[in-house]
């Protein structure tokens, strides 16, 4: 992993947080595990990059043991 790297997961943790506080709903989302945001969980994304960018940001978070460190 070089430094670019690490900026983009940085970036995309950031990003993921944002999302979290901001514009996921709780009750209809799974913020706290490495699965996907769950069915009921709707977002209109502003593009695929962004959609990807929440995704990587919440396995960084997460860090797939259940637990949100974000």
């Amino acid at each position: 992993m070089d430094a670019s790297d690490r900026i983009r997961k940085m970036q995309a943790k950031a990003i993921f947080t944002y999302y979290k506080l901001n514009v996921l709903d709780p009750s209809t989302c799974n913020t706290t595990t490495c699965e996907s945001l769950g069915t009921n969980c709707v977002v209109n994304y502003p593009s695929y990059d962004e959609k990807n960018k929440v995704q990587i940001g919440k396995a960084a978070c997460n860090s797939c043991s259940g637990a949100c460190t974000c």
